[in-house]
């Protein structure tokens, strides 16, 4: 994951977790530390470590506060 700083530059911030290769839908989950002070915006991405295809759908980013339980 990176932030955007107050300049406007993006700055490396964390990773998730390496998931498991599976062949069936998998839900996935990432809790983050806590933005660093001053960050605008966050961005992520997922990579692939070998050849393989990846297909994603419905992501939702919460605030810690009031988020939904995970599960």
């Amino acid at each position: 994951m990176y932030y955007r700083d107050a300049s406007n530059n993006w700055v490396y911030w964390t990773s998730g977790p390496w998931l498991n290769t599976a062949t069936t839908y998998t839900q996935a989950s990432f809790t983050t530390p806590a933005l660093p002070a001053g960050a605008t915006a966050i961005s992520f991405g997922l990579s692939l470590f070998s050849n393989g295809s990846v297909t994603t759908d419905d992501y939702a980013m919460y605030d810690s506060v009031g988020a939904p339980p995970l599960g």
